[in-house]
């Protein structure tokens, strides 16, 4: 079930609004993540990227954005799904 993972991690860069961020994984800097949340513009993606952040684990059930699963994984469907 590696193709349905609830909490993906993916690169800041990769980061939209509307989805849940609840973990930074890697950065270069010192900061943390005071508490859980939605990203609701660009200037908080940008503020994490200014910050050294690399990386970032979401939460797709929480996430407000149509069809997160296809922007966060953009490979067709695999054909053994019955």
């Amino acid at each position: 079930m590696k193709s349905n993972t609830p909490h993906p991690v993916i690169p800041v860069n990769q980061l939209q609004p509307g989805m849940y961020v609840i973990a930074i994984t890697s950065q270069t800097g010192a900061m943390e993540i005071a508490q859980m949340g939605l990203v609701t513009n660009r200037k908080q993606i940008e503020s994490l990227i200014r910050r050294g952040v690399s990386t970032v684990r979401v939460d797709l059930s929480r996430s407000k954005l149509a069809g997160i699963e296809q922007v966060l994984s953009p490979e067709p469907a695999s054909p053994s799904s019955s």
